[in-house]
């Protein structure tokens, strides 16, 4: 016999993976998976609150930029599901009155301690300042929280839920 050959059906394995190793790995991959999913969805909810947040701080942000820019007296108008900013005194003849109000991203919900807090405006003056401190509560799903934290000197600041307003 020649060297470097071999006898029929002596102990020559292809190199490779068989079928049932490919199986168990996929099945593997699946139960990771299946078990991430939930922890996606909590994900999503907190990313979707914190979006929701800024959406409030941001038109707060621009209130006051007006504000500031233009000397007059605007006013952020909240409801539980809406937020707008309208100029309430002071207004420049050559700017709009006031700017659309938005609906809340992702079908969040505003709370800030009562009603009244919340039905009440929000006035920034030519300053910056703002008339009085207030914390909104951004709620979606019910599940997952955020804050708006506005300050009497005008700081608008998005904190955790459980975190406190700077003063």
């Amino acid at each position: 016999m020649a060297t470097g050959s071999r006898e029929p059906g002596v102990g020559c394995r292809e190199a490779g993976v068989t079928v049932v190793e490919l199986a168990v790995i996929l099945v593997i991959i699946g139960v990771v998976a299946l078990s991430l999913i939930p922890l996606v969805g909590n994900v999503m909810e907190v990313l979707r609150a914190k979006g929701a947040a800024e959406q409030v701080a941001a038109t707060m942000r621009l209130a006051r930029q007006y504000a500031i820019s233009t000397g007059a007296t605007y006013a952020v108008n909240m409801t539980s599901t809406t937020i707008g900013m309208v100029c309430d005194s002071d207004c420049p003849a050559t700017l709009p009155p006031n700017e659309p109000t938005a609906t809340i991203l992702h079908g969040g919900t505003l709370l800030a301690g009562d009603d009244a807090a919340l039905a009440t405006p929000l006035k920034f003056d030519r300053t910056g300042g703002a008339d009085t401190i207030r914390q909104i509560l951004v709620r979606v799903s019910g599940e997952a929280d955020a804050r708006v934290c506005v300050t009497v000197p005008g700081r608008i600041v998005r904190t955790a839920p459980g975190a406190g307003c700077p003063t």
